[in-house]
């Protein structure tokens, strides 16, 4: 993911070079990948520019944990941590993990969560159709605005089964600016409206 496949002749391996925004982005994935024949087990959407790094040094390889979480657990959808700064810490993550409702001493591994940032999603085969396309008419007013129509979908389809694996971080340590207005309650309302 890092850089270009130096093997050009990978079935799976597509190449996809487009100016758009996040969700529309992702929209031209989603809409390749179910064009192909294969059904993979999760559909993982990420930005371009973020590292998977372990916050108590349990995995060797984040990236296989994240894998493996999903096989174990099996989320509709499944979420990491999020920290946009390039240096996280454990007080963060004790602060992060208050806010989802866990206790302080809490040592489970993933926990159930109502919202989450799109920095890094894998959406389960099943449960992709419900959630996906990315609802893309709000883009003017608010980049974010697309992720809130997905949170809404998956709390109203999947409530409960949108987990966050609690030690897996996602860091975004070239974390550029982009266009967003504020979220008000017009913006939100108008979103919820477009929910089926």
């Amino acid at each position: 993911y890092k850089q270009a496949c130096q093997n050009q002749t990978l079935p799976h391996v597509q190449y996809l070079f487009n100016s758009t925004t996040w969700s529309t982005g992702r929209n031209m994935l989603y809409e390749e990948a179910m064009k192909r024949n294969t059904r993979y087990l999760y559909y993982i959407f990420m930005d371009d520019d973020i590292q998977l790094v372990d916050s108590i040094g349990m995995y060797p390889n984040p990236w296989r944990g994240f894998e493996n979480f999903l096989i174990d657990v099996e989320p509709a959808v499944g979420t990491v941590m999020f920290n946009d700064k390039q240096h996280y810490s454990i007080t963060y993550l004790q602060e992060v993990k208050k806010n989802l409702g866990c206790a302080l001493n809490d040592s489970s591994l993933w926990t159930p969560v109502a919202a989450f940032d799109a920095v890094f999603n894998a959406f389960h085969h099943k449960s992709v159709d419900y959630i996906l396309p990315y609802t893309i008419e709000f883009e003017s007013m608010n980049l974010w605005l697309s992720q809130v129509s997905t949170i809404i979908k998956c709390q109203v389809m999947f409530r409960g089964r949108v987990v966050t694996h609690t030690v897996i971080v996602a860091v975004n340590p070239k974390h550029r600016p982009y266009a967003h207005g504020p979220v008000d309650e017009h913006a939100i309302t108008a979103v919820v409206a477009t929910v089926e």
